[in-house]
């Protein structure tokens, strides 16, 4: 089973207040998911909020270990690094480039 990464923008822009809402809506609890008690289509007329919205709100909460998870803080993407080369490590390394930078 693939796992989806792209979630839609408005699933994005939930505080984490919102999904709880949805997900107590839909099962009476923020632990266990076993027992419906609303469906999607209930829910969303009574949130005012898209239905793919509250879909990807509770699958998004469920994977994430039923917990809240921020995404934006981090932005989903890898810290940027800035990796030098050998060649380029050993010339500013070297004793003539130093010698020459203090002259």
């Amino acid at each position: 089973m693939r796992q989806q990464t792209h979630f839609p923008k408005h699933y994005r822009t939930l505080r984490e207040i919102d999904v709880k809402r949805i997900v107590m809506a839909r099962f009476n609890s923020l632990t266990d998911c076993s027992t419906i008690h609303s469906s999607l289509p209930e829910i969303s007329r009574r949130h005012r909020i898209p239905l793919s919205t509250c879909f990807y709100a509770i699958k998004a909460f469920q994977e994430r270990g039923l917990a809240y998870v921020n995404k934006r803080l981090t932005n989903t993407r890898p810290p940027h690094t800035f990796k030098i080369k050998d060649a380029v490590l050993g010339y500013l390394k070297s004793h003539e480039t130093l010698r020459n930078r203090n002259d």
